[in-house]
C-alpha cells in the first residue's frame, strides 16, 4: 500500500508560511491499495487538496471516520467528488463513533447550503464490524482513550504491509489493561511495520493537558515499544508549533525512540 499524509496538524488549521515545513492541514491519511480503491482516514482540511489528484471520473472511496470532532470532518464540505456524478463514498465507522449523524448534522443548513441528498454522488454510511475486507485491505478498529471516544485503526495488506492509525488518543490515562489490548491491536497478527499516533504534547507540556485527548511523545515512544512497531511517526501536531518547534520534537523523538519522527504533510510512503 501506498500512504499520504494529507493532513498533520491537530485542532485547527495554519496557513502561515513558518508551518509550511511541516504542513497546516488538519488530519486526513490516504491510504491506495495494491488492489481496490482508495481510502481516507479522517476528513480534515487535508482531505480538500488531496481529493483533487483522484483520477477522473468518477469512482469509489471509503472514508473511515475515527471520531466526530469538528479537526477531523471539517473538510468533508469541500470534498470534490461529493458535486461530482459517478462517485461512490461510503463513510464508515464503528458503532460507537456518531459518523453518520455528525456528517448530516454538517451538511445540513445553516451550516452547510447543500444536504446529502442534493449532491450529485452517491454518499453512503456504514457501521463497521470487528474486520472487514476491503480490495486488498484487512480493516479492524479498537477503541482508544480520548473524550467522547475514538477509534484507532489497523489496515493490514494481503502479503504486504501493516499500519495503525491511532489519532487523539490519550495512552496517559489508561491503566495497564488499556494499554496492553493497545499493544495486542498492533502486535496481531504480526508486529505492525508503521504506529502514526497522536503526539500533540511534549512530555514536558502533558501534566498541565491531561483530560485533553492526546499524548506526549514519550507516551508515544512507549506505546511503539509495547506494540512492537517497525515505525513511529506522530501527528496532531500542535496548532502553536511552528516548523522551528517541530524540528525540536523530531529531535526529542530520535533521542526517544530511534528513528522516530513527526509525520509531514505530503510525506508518501510504501509499505
Amino acid at each position: 500500500m501506498r500512504i499520504r499524509f494529507a493532513g498533520v496538524r491537530g485542532s485547527w488549521p495554519r496557513t502561515a508560511p513558518r508551518f509550511a515545513r511541516y504542513g497546516g492541514d488538519t488530519t486526513c491519511l490516504e491510504v491506495t491499495p495494491r488492489e481496490g480503491p482508495p481510502v481516507f482516514v479522517d476528513a480534515g482540511t487535508g482531505i480538500t487538496a488531496a481529493a483533487e489528484q483522484l483520477p477522473r471520473p468518477g469512482g469509489e472511496l471509503l472514508l473511515l471516520l475515527t471520531h466526530a470532532h469538528h479537526d477531523h470532518l471539517q473538510g468533508f464540505p469541500s470534498l470534490g467528488p461529493l458535486y461530482e456524478p459517478g462517485w461512490r463514498l461510503t463513510v464508515a465507522a464503528p458503532e460507537f463513533v456518531p459518523a453518520e449523524a455528525a456528517v448530516r448534522k454538517l451538511m445540513e443548513p445553516p451550516l452547510w447550503p447543500l444536504g446529502l441528498d442534493a449532491l450529485r454522488s452517491a454518499v453512503a454510511f456504514r457501521r463497521l464490524p470487528a474486520a472487514f475486507a476491503w480490495g486488498s485491505l484487512e480493516i479492524r478498529h479498537h477503541a482508544v482513550a480520548h473524550p467522547g471516544g475514538c477509534a484507532a485503526y489497523r489496515l493490514d495488506e494481503s502479503g504486504g504491509g501493516s499500519l495503525v492509525f491511532a489519532t487523539d488518543i490519550e495512552w496517559g490515562t489508561w491503566d495497564d489493561a488499556g494499554r496492553a489490548a493497545f499493544a495486542r491491536f498492533c502486535r496481531e497478527p504480526r508486529p505492525v511495520d508503521l504506529l502514526i499516533m497522536d503526539g500533540q504534547f511534549t512530555d514536558d507540556e502533558i501534566a498541565a493537558r491531561r483530560g485533553w485527548g492526546h499524548s506526549s511523545l514519550g507516551e508515544c515512544a512507549a506505546a511503539a515499544r509495547a506494540g512492537g512497531a517497525g515505525r513511529l511517526l506522530t501527528t496532531h501536531h500542535s496548532p502553536e508549533r511552528d516548523d522551528a518547534a517541530m524540528a525540536a520534537v523530531e529531535a526529542a523523538l530520535a533521542g526517544l525512540l530511534p528513528g522516530a519522527a513527526a509525520a509531514r504533510q505530503g510525506q508518501v510512503l510504501e509499505l
